[in-house]
């Protein structure tokens, strides 16, 4: 049991500096840059991808209810959707 919670605490140290990480990153996106795209996808795509995806993870996988704008497969980086 000792194992498991020294285990969270380190997931959940890291956890909360890859959310800091993404914090500093934002405001250095200029806006315009937003629709274009890097290594094939859009930038706004896979920053939602990314943010949709440890939502899902780590709040409730199980129970995750998507926000009101999500469209089906919107958190897919090949789908396109009527967003892109």
């Amino acid at each position: 049991m000792e194992n498991k919670k020294k285990y969270c605490k380190i997931i959940a140290r890291r956890f909360i500096q890859v959310l800091t990480n993404i914090e500093s990153i934002f405001p250095l996106i200029p806006e315009d840059l937003y629709n274009k795209k890097i290594s094939g996808y859009l930038i706004w795509k896979q920053i939602y991808h990314m943010l949709n995806s440890l939502e899902r993870n780590f709040i409730d996988p199980n129970n995750y209810k998507y926000p009101k704008f999500h469209e089906d497969k919107l958190n897919s980086l090949d789908h396109k959707s009527k967003k892109n």
